[in-house]
Parts: C-alpha cells; sequence; structure tokens
C-alpha cells in the first residue's frame, strides 16, 4: 500500500506536506523497491533496465509537481523479505544510483535502506545479525554512488 502513495493517494503525500510546510519539514516517502512491477506492471524491477529506469523518473517528475518542495525517497532492500538489486545480480550501488538519477533534476535525495539477513545470490557468509556481518554485500564498489543519495543499513 505504501507504494500507491506515488500514484493514486499521492493526494495524502499532499496534504502531509501541506501541514509540515509551515514548520519547515519536507517530507520523504518510503517506497517498494517493486513499485514498478506492481504500479505499473513492468516484468522486472532490476535497476539496470531501461523501462525501470523511466519509470522512476517519471514518477519523481509527478510527485515534484505536486509536491515542490518534496525531500526524495526511502527504499527498504534486499531485507526482511521486501526485493532489492540483488534480486537482479547487481549491487546497492545499482539500485541507488538508479534512484540519484531519477531524482536528480529535482535536486532531491534518496536513501536506499539495507538489512542484510539474506545472503545475496552466489556469497555465502555469516547472516544472522543485522549489518554488513561480513556478507560483503557492503564492500567499496566500483561503481560509487551518486551525491544526492546514500546506501543506509538498519542497525536494528
Amino acid at each position: 500500500t505504501e507504494a500507491r502513495l506515488l500514484t493514486d493517494r499521492l493526494g495524502d503525500a499532499v496534504a502531509i506536506a501541506d501541514l509540515f510546510r509551515p514548520y519547515g519539514i519536507r517530507v520523504h516517502l518510503s517506497v517498494s523497491f517493486a513499485a514498478p512491477i506492481r504500479l505499473a506492471g513492468l516484468a522486472t524491477a532490476d535497476p539496470l533496465d531501461p523501462h525501470v529506469r523511466a519509470w522512476w523518473s517519471t514518477v519523481a517528475e509527478h510527485v515534484y509537481a505536486a509536491i515542490p518542495d518534496f525531500g526524495g525517497f526511502v527504499v527498504k532492500a534486499d531485507s526482511e523479505g521486501q526485493p532489492g538489486p540483488f534480486q537482479y545480480g547487481r549491487s546497492h550501488a545499482d539500485g541507488a544510483n538508479m534512484l540519484a538519477d531519477a531524482l536528480a533534476p529535482t535536486r532531491w535525495c534518496g536513501a536506499l535502506a539495507g538489512l542484510r539477513l539474506q545472503p545475496p545470490p552466489g556469497l555465502a557468509g555469516p547472516f544472522d545479525r543485522p549489518g554488513p556481518c561480513g556478507d560483503g554485500s557492503l564492500r567499496p564498489s566500483r561503481r560509487p554512488v551518486r551525491d544526492n543519495v546514500i546506501i543506509q543499513v538498519k542497525y536494528g
């Protein structure tokens, strides 16, 4: 249902933004990494797929038109049963940069939040506690993240 805040429930986010604006607080939305599948019927949410990237860009423009001072997106990825870039053999940097590129024209920021409880495909290691926990999924990337996005590991 949180993904619907990008479409038919966007009016709810606008109302919240209107309430907080006088206090200098910008609203951010937590949305599903799988929103392109759930809302647009795309076959994938692969962050390197051009159709997925175009969908996120269109959504960002749509939200920006409704909430010009919108803060950006927070996306939980590859944790607690939620989909993410690892599902497509991609890195957190790939997922974060997809959001960054979609948000770049608006100068918003995005955050890709992860909690490593399951191993990424093809990687073995201890996964019984949150955080990097030696699984290698948050090792330095050859593809650094853009300036308008962060990767945040959930602390607990």
